[in-house]
């Protein structure tokens, strides 16, 4: 078995949408310029089914790099039927990415990410357990009292908790996750998650997200240190690096040298894909990173 590999969700049709394969490119590049080991790293990019065709003709490959394009319906059969949002689709899709991953980990990612610095399955998996990303759950108190209603289960307000995009999970943990949430209704998980009755009571934006679920379950298995760093342990060291940009009036004064040069640590950059900037504007303020 693998140690570990990438999943990127990838939808380039409507929307905000449309700039995505020229963001996942500049993402893709940018790891496989980072990837410091000698084996290739595996990336899993999960498509809608109509839109696969396309992606394959329109991403290259990269030194580095193996990539795999998968229909999102094989690792959720009939998602795209799912009474959901995108947002709520994606997050299930990560969840259920057991049914295509051969490996112990896998880190997630979307096509608004940016790799800034070497990176390496040790940089990912120190001593074995995953380096990942924390933030106060007093930040979203909402996504935990969803998930802790969904699952059954208790869930504290009053500590650190794992926060969004990019992060590392444990396939065999959400596989168990999907197990444990299948027993909580007669549907399958993934209809048990978007269910009128669940969402009716916490508004999109409030509702559970895939990181709250998996971290509640993992704590009340009592597993989470046995699979993850917490914050205090590595030293305040986290998968994300700053300044990114969240809304559009953050990206004119936005200066990533720092999170490059390594005086900021973390290593991946968000430039949120709603904000809607040019591709081509953020490659002019990052390309000076990549020298040919």
């Amino acid at each position: 078995m693998k140690d570990i590999c990438g999943l990127l969700l990838l939808k380039f049709k409507g929307g905000y949408y449309t700039q995505n394969i020229e963001r996942a490119k500049v993402l893709l590049f940018s790891i496989s310029f980072f990837w410091t080991d000698p084996e290739p790293f595996e990336i899993f990019i999960c498509i809608p089914g109509e839109e696969l065709d396309e992606a394959k003709s329109r991403i290259p490959s990269y030194k580095n790099l193996i990539l795999h394009f998968v229909d999102e319906n094989v690792v959720v059969p009939e998602v795209t039927k799912l009474q959901a949002n995108g947002w709520l689709k994606q997050q299930i899709l990560k969840l259920a990415a057991f049914n295509i991953l051969e490996s112990k980990f896998f880190i997630t990612l979307d096509p608004d990410v940016i790799c800034c610095k070497e990176i390496s399955r040790e940089i990912f998996l120190p001593r074995g357990r995953a380096l990942s990303q924390w933030e106060y759950r007093t930040c979203h108190p909402n996504w935990w009292l969803a998930s802790s209603r969904l699952l059954g289960m208790e869930a504290t307000q009053t500590q650190m908790g794992l926060g969004v995009t990019p992060n590392i999970l444990v396939t065999d943990v959400c596989r168990s996750l999907a197990g444990h949430l299948n027993t909580r209704s007669a549907e399958n998980w993934w209809n048990y998650l978007t269910s009128k009755e669940m969402l009716s009571a916490a508004p999109l934006g409030n509702s559970w997200t895939e990181y709250t679920l998996y971290n509640v379950f993992l704590e009340n298995c009592g597993i989470l240190s046995q699979y993850h760093w917490q914050f205090m342990e590595c030293g305040g060291m986290m998968l994300h690096s700053s300044p990114s940009v969240w809304r559009p009036h953050e990206f004119e004064n936005w200066n990533p040298d720092d999170a490059f040069s390594g005086k900021k640590p973390g290593y991946f950059l968000i430039c949120q894909s709603s904000t809607e900037i040019s591709v081509d504007k953020i490659w002019h303020k990052i390309g000076k990173y990549f020298p040919s």
